[in-house]
């Protein structure tokens, strides 16, 4: 996300069973404007941009077993707002 001044790595969730967010491990890489999504029950987040007019190509996979993010292979082109 972007909090207007720089590009973060923070990452909540939300339990609608408790009404509560909560922190899980920052991503690796700081980024805005990215892609997301689940596949096979693994959450994906991929491109966006690092908040000073580059684009990434960049992905991350979120393992909730550890609570960290895994670096996936990259996009062959970068990719942001997709």
């Amino acid at each position: 996300g972007y909090n207007r001044e720089e590009c973060l790595r923070t990452v909540e969730c939300y339990d609608p069973h408790t009404d509560h967010w909560s922190f899980l491990a920052p991503m690796r890489t700081p980024r805005a404007r990215f892609q997301m999504a689940v596949l096979m029950g693994q959450l994906y987040v991929v491109g966006g941009s690092n908040g000073h007019s580059d684009d990434l190509s960049c992905g991350e996979m979120y393992d909730s077993n550890v609570d960290d993010w895994i670096r996936v292979p990259e996009l062959r082109t970068n990719r942001c707002n997709a």
